[in-house]
């Protein structure tokens, strides 16, 4: 019986914890300067060319595009990265793949004229 209940504690806490790492351990890599790509699952032109991300430790970040930069805010869980930018009409929410302290590999789902795309974000580190 005892064995049984350890088996089905460890079970337990293991499907409790986060796929990525848990913890918000993406809040602990997101600080400092990424390169941003993309790749759509349709070859659409996006109006977006973003070509750095900045988050800072306060929650704050900078997105520069040839010719600008966007202010905002970011909160990031165990599995979505949700940045605010001033001038965007919603937030982006960012399912994340995968990360790593150099590279983070997420989902992003929008609306474009009416249609559904979905984009694939990558992040290199600085």
């Amino acid at each position: 019986m005892a064995r049984l209940l350890t088996v089905l504690l460890v079970a337990w806490g293991t499907a409790a914890c986060d796929e990525l790492g848990g913890d918000n351990a993406i809040n602990e890599v997101l600080p400092g300067t990424w390169t941003f790509s993309y790749e759509t699952t349709d070859e659409i032109e996006l109006e977006f060319e973003y070509e750095l991300i900045v988050f800072n430790s306060d929650g704050t970040c900078s997105i520069s595009y040839d010719g600008g930069a966007e202010l905002g805010y970011y909160r990031a869980g165990d599995v979505t990265v949700v940045i605010e930018a001033d001038k965007a009409k919603d937030p982006m929410v960012w399912k994340v793949l995968s990360f790593s302290p150099y590279q983070i590999v997420a989902e992003y789902e929008f609306d474009m004229n009416g249609r559904s795309v979905l984009a694939t974000i990558t992040l290199e580190k600085v």
